[in-house]
């Protein structure tokens, strides 16, 4: 690996970035939207920031908000960082989950409950429509994680990974 470049892993495979693709991708974990990601590119003087920024959407390495995000984050594995601390002795609506950097976030109990059944390894989707059956005439659990996701990455509470 040529010195100032990365490594990004997307399931099973590695896939070697050069220091510009590697540095949006990085930053990009901060969940900004594409427009945003571009900007701070093109601000640090990262060439070409918008096609880097499509490479790497084509690639899978990021995910844009639209319509097909639904689809392409169902497809995803999501593995849980941080921790479910829980509602505690109350009975409230909103539970606690702590992400890596200390940072804590109340979601409410269908997220939380996405989070507790998270295995790393099964698409998020399947997780989702299990939680759904369980409960029908409620929100969309895929709904409520795509909503809740920028934060919860942001914040280092889960990472999304490819499903080998």
């Amino acid at each position: 690996m040529p010195a100032g470049s990365g490594i990004v892993r997307r399931g099973n495979e590695f896939i070697g970035l050069d220091l510009s693709l590697y540095r949006l991708w990085r930053a990009a974990a901060a969940a900004p939207q594409a427009g945003d990601l571009i900007s701070w590119g093109t601000a640090r003087g990262i060439p070409d920031a918008g096609d880097r920024v499509r490479a790497l959407t084509d690639a899978g390495l990021l995910v844009e908000d639209g319509p097909a995000a639904h689809h392409r984050i169902g497809r995803l594995a999501l593995r849980l960082l941080g921790e479910c601390l829980g509602n505690g002795a109350d009975s409230s609506p909103a539970f606690l989950v702590l992400g890596r950097g200390g940072i804590q976030m109340q979601v409410d109990a269908c997220l939380f409950e996405i989070l507790l059944r998270s295995d790393g390894v099964s698409p998020v989707a399947a997780t989702c429509d299990a939680l759904d059956a369980s409960r029908p005439g409620r929100r969309p659990g895929l709904e409520a994680l795509i909503e809740g996701l920028p934060l919860l990455v942001r914040n280092q509470v889960v990472l999304l990974e490819g499903v080998r």
